[in-house]
């Protein structure tokens, strides 16, 4: 039987911000904040970490993948779909991840295989892929821009869904030193935002339902309880920007 694998796309030579993903974020590394996010999922997880596919170009990221995938499952047959986060994310939530996850899975049947966040949930996206459809990609996808953003090919020349974000745009990547900064005091202010306890959701102000939503002045802690958010003050700070491309 097949099962999900997260693969995080990650590589050093940011153009905005060279090296960002090994930036300190406290005593862990801002990759380590990211890989802690994703072992919180229960998901399988990979690196496709442009050092670790030299005759892959580093702008190559589609590549990488491909590479990634070919290493740990020769086969094709046991890791699929294929959930994508990024390195420049360690305010990833958990939660979201298995939203995004189950949406694909629900997916009516004509849909293509590709669920994701929209670019208004920069710092917490997520995408889920088939195999079969990021293969396809690989094949036919020959742009850099394509290749860069391996998922982008998808969108825009077969769909998918995409997964709305309740209220304003949110800046929480960490696109330069601003965001970096924007991301130490949130984890210094709230120990829940630092350890990755997820956001609450809710569908119309119930916990069940299709169409949740994170409430992000609240962490749903493992027992079921609810605790405040101590640094949603300093979240609602970085909505409404400009939303980026992370490069």
């Amino acid at each position: 039987m097949s099962q999900p694998i997260i693969l995080i796309q990650a590589r050093t030579n940011s153009t905005r911000f060279p090296n960002k993903i090994n930036q300190l974020i406290g005593s862990k590394r801002m990759i380590d904040h990211v890989i802690d996010r994703a072992r919180k999922t229960g998901l399988k997880w990979m690196l496709a970490h442009s050092k670790d596919y030299p005759k892959v170009a580093e702008e190559d990221v589609l590549g990488r993948f491909h590479a990634a995938l070919q290493a740990i499952d020769p086969e094709k047959d046991h890791y699929d779909p294929i959930v994508r986060i990024t390195a420049d994310c360690p305010m990833l939530d958990s939660g979201i991840v298995s939203q995004v996850l189950n949406t694909y899975y629900s997916r009516p049947a004509h849909q293509p295989a590709y669920v994701g966040t929209g670019p208004e949930w920069d710092g917490l996206d997520v995408e889920v892929v088939s195999r079969a459809l990021l293969a396809r990609a690989h094949a036919v996808a020959v742009s850099p821009y394509y290749r860069e953003h391996p998922t982008s090919w998808i969108w825009q020349c077969v769909g998918g869904m995409r997964i709305p974000l309740e209220g304003p745009a949110l800046r929480w990547s960490v696109d330069d030193e601003e965001g970096l900064e924007f991301v130490r005091q949130v984890f210094e202010r709230c120990p829940l935002c630092r350890t990755g306890v997820p956001h609450h959701t809710n569908a119309a102000g119930s916990i069940g339902g299709t169409n949740r939503h994170p409430v992000f002045d609240l962490h749903h802690l493992e027992r079921g309880d609810l605790a405040e958010c101590l640094a949603y003050d300093l979240l609602m700070t970085r909505t409404g920007g400009p939303v980026y491309v992370s490069r």
